[in-house]
């Protein structure tokens, strides 16, 4: 029992130290309309997360929303994560939140 609490503490504590960090590079992408697909990087060394109004997850399949698919709503350490518009959208907006812990990046996606 207190090797799992033991570990649990490391697994915490490593992840908030002055050194670990959540980037995201670009912070915007912009689509023209229609299917388009562009790409983004998390670096950090924690799990992490996606999140924006309209996500819906389902098992086996990727992660959308009405306008566009993502290639991974979560994860550990660094990542690329595609973003792809469907057919026949345009002029959408959203912004997606990576979150890592306590911090979280914010990367704005609009749909000419």
């Amino acid at each position: 029992m207190y090797l799992i609490l033991i570990s649990i503490i490391f697994c915490f504590s490593s992840c908030f130290n002055e050194v670990d960090i959540l980037e995201v590079n670009p912070n915007a992408l912009i689509f023209e309309s229609g299917e388009g697909t562009q790409y983004f990087d998390i670096k950090t060394c924690c799990e992490w997360h996606i999140e924006c109004d309209g996500l819906k997850l389902g098992f086996g399949l990727p992660a959308q929303t009405d306008w566009f698919y993502i290639s991974s709503a979560g994860g550990e350490g660094d990542a690329r994560i595609t973003i792809t518009t469907k057919e026949g959208t345009s002029n959408n907006i959203t912004d997606l939140y990576v979150v890592s812990g306590f911090k979280y990046k914010i990367v704005a996606l609009k749909q000419k």
